[in-house]
């Protein structure tokens, strides 16, 4: 078939203003001669001779029939659908698998996965499946109770969920095959599962959205692809033990990560201290002045102890001293000694006076 075989569509049933009479269910055979119902159909009195005492078949029988048929087709031409009908499912032994009802609200259908099922989607019924939705839920004013999510909301597939958590809170979804967007946009040191009433759930922190989908059972969060330099997907965020070692390369690290470790005190003193993942190196600078006032021969001599803007934890690797020879001259500058948390220098002039220079310093370590 294609689409241009299509058949006319009439916007009005047969014998719309006709004289019809309403077929009933129940037979008509004695009680009223020749009057057709649903159970016989026209009855064999109509298909007896009238010699023989038959009677002719009513014209308001076929109108009435023929009615009730062209307005069902016009219906469905219409793009209409069915709700659920308690009366129909029990006269029609239940609904077929695959068969699709108009929800309550007439904002999408529910899909039904089992034969005679008599069961209604609307209110819980088993067997059935939202489909054709479309639309948010909100889910307000969440604090410390669980939630449990009504066929009319979990149809939907977007689930909003708002208000401040004095406790954490379970958000009930059916155990059905079914994805939802998650949207939690509660406050409160507290956290939201989405799980089912008797399996496991995903943990939506406050603030963010999930994507999940439940099998049946359980409630899972969709992902995608493992993320790598050619493939674009979804990643874990490493931990700190992961960002310490640096040799996994499925992971991905975050500020945070990044930052731990570090600590630095910016100045005329001061420090740059880097995280155990680059080894915990520091760096120390500073400035000080040195003394020069001890007489030997034609010189000047002193020192200097500093003491550290902070301690090596471990060891000092080295320290170089520099000296503001302007406008003094020095001949030299050396390190005494140097230990974790201190370091010494000395140093001297020649042929001039006392004096107490400038001096500067940067030092490594761990």
């Amino acid at each position: 078939m294609q689409a241009s075989n299509a058949p006319s569509k009439s916007a009005v049933p047969f014998a719309q203003s006709g004289t019809k009479n309403t077929i009933p269910v129940a037979s008509q055979i004695g009680v009223t001669p020749g009057a057709a119902s649903f159970t016989d159909g026209f009855p064999p009195l109509t298909m007896t001779p009238l010699a023989a005492g038959g009677v002719p078949p009513y014209g308001a029988d076929f109108n009435g029939i023929l009615n009730f048929l062209s307005a069902a087709t016009r219906w469905g031409q219409a793009g209409a659908g069915y709700s659920y009908d308690a009366p129909f499912s029990a006269g029609a032994g239940g609904y077929p698998k695959g068969a699709v009802l108009l929800n309550a609200a007439q904002d999408g259908f529910w899909i039904n996965l089992a034969d005679n099922n008599t069961t209604d989607p609307d209110a819980g019924g088993a067997n059935w499946t939202p489909a054709f939705n479309q639309g948010t839920v909100a889910i307000p004013a969440l604090s410390n109770a669980n939630v449990t999510l009504t066929p009319a909301q979990f149809a939907k597939p977007i689930v909003a969920l708002s208000g401040t958590l004095t406790g954490n809170v379970q958000v009930i979804f059916p155990a059905n095959r079914q994805r939802w967007l998650v949207v939690n946009n509660a406050s409160g040191a507290f956290s939201v599962t989405c799980k089912t009433a008797a399996g496991s759930g995903v943990v939506v922190p406050n603030g963010n959205s999930a994507l999940i989908f439940g099998d049946g059972t359980a409630i899972l969060m969709v992902t995608g692809n493992q993320a790598s330099e050619s493939v674009q997907g979804t990643s874990k965020i490493a931990t700190q033990t992961q960002t310490n070692a640096g040799t996994d390369d499925a992971t991905v690290v975050t500020p945070k990560k990044l930052r731990f470790g570090v600590s630095m005190s910016l100045g005329a003193n001061g420090y740059l201290a880097l995280p155990s993942w680059l080894g915990g190196v520091i760096f120390q600078w500073g400035r000080s002045t040195i003394a020069l006032n001890t007489t030997s021969g034609n010189y000047y001599t002193g020192g200097v102890t500093i003491t550290l803007p902070i301690p090596f934890p471990n060891q000092i690797y080295g320290v170089f001293p520099a000296i503001q020879n302007t406008p003094n001259a020095m001949d030299s500058i050396s390190v005494g000694s140097m230990v974790n948390g201190s370091v010494s220098f000395v140093g001297c002039t020649s042929g001039e006076s006392q004096q107490s220079p400038t001096c500067y310093y940067f030092a490594i370590g761990n």
